[in-house]
């Protein structure tokens, strides 16, 4: 017999805010029981530790159930997809400094995955995917659930990212453009 196992996720919502009349009411009856509403810089997000089968399961019957409320409230993306320096060292068993030292080629292969955003910044930001990849391929982190969990969430994230109909279509030319 299969026990569920109690996962902890950040899904950030768009169509309400900390005004929205009954919010927590209505995701409370739509089965949000397991999760924390915040509100933190105009953004609502609900901070669930729900009980499932596996991540993905447990994130998509949350989605599910935060849409299904009747306050118009639509998931947006999922929290932990992208993170910081001092994230990845937080998440891991490395200091900040030993990431660094991966970061700029000074320690391991010199193949760090490179940033998504901020290149140009002090606080670049890097696909959490990429970061365990390259930590799971150069035996720095045995931790297979957490490079499965960390495709979880990006492959979710890119689907959320899908059901905007009219940016798919635009992606989709515009990668049939990149590939003509």
């Amino acid at each position: 017999m299969k026990h569920d196992t109690n996962y902890h996720f950040i899904l950030v919502l768009t169509g309400v805010d900390e005004h929205t009349p009954g919010l927590e009411d209505a995701l409370f009856e739509a089965g949000c029981d397991e999760a924390l509403v915040y509100y933190r810089n105009n953004v609502v997000f609900l901070e669930f530790d729900k009980a499932g089968e596996c991540l993905q399961q447990a994130i998509i019957e949350a989605i599910k159930a935060i849409e299904a409320a009747p306050i118009n409230a639509t998931v947006d993306h999922l929290e932990g997809a992208w993170t910081t320096l001092s994230e990845i060292a937080a998440r891991t068993s490395f200091t900040k400094q030993a990431i660094s030292l991966f970061v700029k080629g000074k320690r391991g292969t010199g193949d760090f995955p490179v940033p998504i955003a901020g290149v140009n910044s002090t606080s670049p930001l890097w696909r959490w995917v990429d970061v365990v990849q390259w930590l799971c391929k150069n035996h720095k982190l045995t931790d297979l659930q957490c490079l499965a969990d960390a495709q979880v969430i990006d492959d979710i994230n890119g689907a959320l990212e899908l059901r905007d109909v009219a940016k798919r279509e635009k992606r989709q030319r515009l990668l049939h453009d990149l590939l003509s």
